[in-house]
């Protein structure tokens, strides 16, 4: 029997990091700031690294890519983020 871990507070909290991560990507194109990227590429770690090393392979240079690769890069924080919360409130729970 499998246990599949289930927490409102875990999606809860994992979509609110993936909004987060949209929120700085758009950051990007609305800030005059220099330093306007910085949270955009700290809320896509490590995934981001991989991303790029991909882009320059394919030697893909465009807006659309590097703001595609930067959402595909959040996306799986914030399901670790669900899966490891969903996680813990299982073993509060028992």
């Amino acid at each position: 029997m499998t246990d599949t871990p289930k927490s409102r507070l875990g999606l809860l909290i994992g979509v609110a990091y993936v909004l987060l991560a949209v929120a700085a990507i758009a950051l990007v194109f609305v800030a005059d700031d220099g330093l306007a990227g910085v949270l955009a590429v700290l809320v896509m770690q490590p995934w981001g690294s991989v991303l790029v090393w991909i882009m320059d392979i394919f030697d893909m240079d465009s807006i659309l890519f590097n703001v595609l690769f930067m959402i595909a890069g959040a996306l799986p924080n914030g399901w670790l983020i669900y899966r490891i919360i969903s996680w813990l409130a299982v073993l509060v729970r028992h």
